[in-house]
């Protein structure tokens, strides 16, 4: 479909020794036209030792 959207969104919040991750992925196919995808990653740290980890991905796809 011509000039479609896509948006994610992701909020976390961690604390103490936490861990997050976040392995985002938008496809797109080869045929689309004019597509708008997006991705928001947004974390708040409570402690020094929190850690978040953000893999933002923006795949095209084939349909056969």
């Amino acid at each position: 479909m011509p000039r479609c959207t896509s948006r994610q969104l992701y909020k976390g919040v961690v604390d103490g020794a936490a861990r997050g991750v976040f392995d985002g992925l938008v496809l797109v196919r080869k045929d689309a036209r004019r597509p708008t995808p997006s991705q928001t990653n947004k974390n708040l740290l409570l402690s020094r030792r929190a850690l978040v980890d953000s893999t933002p991905r923006l795949e095209s796809w084939r349909t056969t």
